[in-house]
């Protein structure tokens, strides 16, 4: 059983921006109880598939995952958890191009790829039942 909900944010917004919108986003959801948010995370090929039709029904061709690379760690999901899915395109991870992780809806179908932190985008967030482990920190 799937325990979260997912919602999109209007907007476009770069990557520490749409983290922050989503760890406040329970407070407008409070009929649902004790929330978390955090931006979206896909831990099988059922939350994946959600996510991409999400994306189809919501016109995005791309949005911010929570997944960043830093030097000093590697890839890191934004909550701290292990990540259990890489579906990179061809010539993915670029680090040349940033070091945040955007689904993207190509013409093979959706993968992630490696862009700009600062660039604004359509973001999708999680809302769990779990605290988040891991707060964004500004580096």
């Amino acid at each position: 059983m799937i325990n979260f909900k997912k919602f999109s944010v209007n907007g476009h917004f770069n990557f520490v921006d749409a983290s922050e919108i989503c760890a406040t986003l329970p407070t407008k959801y409070t009929n649902y109880g004790r929330k978390y948010g955090q931006l979206a995370q896909a831990d099988n090929i059922f939350e994946w598939l959600f996510l991409t039709a999400m994306a189809l029904e919501n016109d995005y061709d791309e949005f911010f995952m929570g997944i960043r690379f830093r030097k000093s760690v590697g890839f890191e999901r934004t909550d701290n958890l292990r990540l259990r899915l890489a579906p990179w395109d061809i010539g993915e991870p670029n680090l040349k191009n940033g070091n945040c992780v955007v689904l993207k809806i190509g013409r093979n179908g959706p993968a992630w790829y490696i862009d700009d932190c600062m660039k604004r985008k359509p973001i999708v967030c999680r809302l769990t039942n779990g605290e988040n482990l891991f707060q964004i920190r500004i580096i």
